[in-house]
């Protein structure tokens, strides 16, 4: 009988942890759905920079719809910012906060980084953390 309340212990003890961990993965798996919708607007701004010689403002500056035409199922919206940064704002689904990407240009190239946000380190991809 003590055998038996031992293995019922330890399958609840496992079945706990193993559901947050899906939480934690399904969380993280909408945070993947913004950074797949970052591409535009990478691009955007790369082609901006390279004519311009400077960063877009804002989405309309971009040539991008306002940030909010980009709403899916886990994504609020994503902003043009100044100075260019991309802000992927996240919501419950999410984690309820937001990720930044910074340009960066150097001899006629763009590169990208994630430079900050609000969104808990626990639900960030591992470039972000």
């Amino acid at each position: 009988m003590v055998e038996l309340m031992i293995v019922t212990l330890i399958i609840g003890i496992l079945m706990a942890t193993s559901v947050a961990i899906y939480g934690v993965y399904t969380t993280r798996a909408h945070v993947a759905e913004g950074l797949a919708m970052l591409g535009r607007h990478k691009l955007a701004l790369t082609e901006y920079h390279a004519s311009q010689r400077h960063w877009p403002v804002d989405n309309q500056a971009a040539g991008l719809p306002e940030a909010d035409a980009f709403q899916r199922d886990a994504v609020d919206g994503i902003a043009v910012l100044p100075e260019g940064r991309i802000e992927v704002r996240y919501n419950v689904r999410a984690g309820d906060g937001t990720l930044v990407f910074q340009g960066h240009s150097q001899a006629g190239s763009v590169t990208w980084t994630c430079e900050g946000g609000t969104l808990a380190a626990i639900y960030r991809p591992r470039q972000c953390r």
